[in-house]
């Protein structure tokens, strides 16, 4: 059997969760900013630790919350930029094949998995 190769991407820690977090999971979505969001947001979102995305994301790549993985399935023509300059994305976890906004990477359609101050959220690329 031939290992895989992983290449990651990007790997931050949860450091906060916004307490309007679960009424977006019902939605089926998920909001993600660095420690720097500005204040009128910060109760919907999943405040994380910086890191510098490494290369641009594309459809295939896999994002894990802990050990829980997701393969992207659609990119927004902006969520690139965004989570490299502000470390912000919308997960949409519906398996949708075309992004619905520019800002939102959609995820193959999962339960929302539950991110808790310390969770470990990894993008990774399986060559």
């Amino acid at each position: 059997m031939i290992d895989q190769v992983v290449q990651p991407l990007y790997t931050v820690k949860v450091t906060e969760v916004g307490k309007e977090v679960p009424l977006f999971a019902e939605e089926e979505m998920m909001v993600l900013f660095n420690e720097d969001a500005p204040p009128e947001l910060r109760d919907i979102c999943v405040l994380h630790s910086s890191d510098e995305l490494s290369v641009s994301l594309q459809v295939g790549d896999v994002v894990l919350f802990d050990q829980e993985q997701y393969r992207i399935t659609a990119i927004g023509d902006e969520a690139n930029r965004t989570l490299a300059e502000l470390g912000h994305v919308t997960f949409k976890f519906d398996g949708c094949d075309r992004p619905s906004l520019p800002g939102t990477i959609h995820l193959e359609r999962k339960a929302v998995p539950n991110v808790t101050v310390g969770t470990v959220v990894q993008i990774k690329r399986y060559l």
